[in-house]
């Protein structure tokens, strides 16, 4: 899980590169206070099958989840039509299956 309080500063945007090439993440959690997943944020984390996306994000940038060969599921807190408001072109390898609370998108 990624904080959402970080040496007392709120998180509200996963960082370009933050977490590429770690191939050991299964999952992630993101808090309520995530904004913004930017640029390759976790591109090439080949083992990552699962992540939450809270309904706060806007933008999910290119290549944000690039390489993500294993990424079937991502769990989002809004319902389908706030997942397709928000801007991801060219974020995703693969077309994970979105669980909303109104029922599942596929890209």
């Amino acid at each position: 899980m990624i904080p959402s309080i970080y040496e007392e500063k709120q998180v509200t945007v996963i960082q370009n590169h933050a977490f590429k090439g770690y191939k050991t993440i299964t999952s992630v959690v993101l808090p309520a206070s995530i904004t913004q997943i930017s640029l390759s944020a976790f591109y090439d984390c080949d083992a990552l099958t699962e992540i939450s996306i809270p309904k706060t994000v806007t933008t999910i940038q290119y290549f944000a989840f690039y390489g993500c060969h294993h990424l079937k599921t991502i769990n989002y807190t809004g319902t389908i039509s706030e997942w397709k408001s928000i801007s991801k072109d060219g974020a995703f390898y693969s077309d994970p299956i979105v669980h909303c609370t109104d029922g599942d998108y596929e890209e």
